[in-house]
């Protein structure tokens, strides 16, 4: 589809690996949306939207374990 990038062998099969335990480490929490429960878990990063209150709400920032997967895609994309 328009604006997708497929990157074959992007990361190496250790580096899967590593962000798959990364990623288990972290703390998901149950999506709610006007007091309804999704059947699914969440982590906003840099911003989360709050539907209880319409607006956007401070979170966490993204992990620093994504940094380099982030700066790799950029450069692999030519993305400023």
């Amino acid at each position: 589809p328009p604006g997708f990038s497929y990157l074959p062998d992007f990361i190496t099969q250790k580096e899967e690996e590593d962000l798959l335990h990364q990623i288990s480490q972290l703390k998901f929490a149950h999506f709610r949306m006007h007091g309804m429960e999704a059947k699914r878990k969440v982590i906003p990063f840099g911003y989360g939207y709050e539907f209880n209150q319409r607006s956007l709400m401070p979170a966490e920032p993204i992990p620093d374990f994504f940094a380099e997967y982030v700066k790799r895609a950029a450069l692999a994309l030519k993305v400023d």
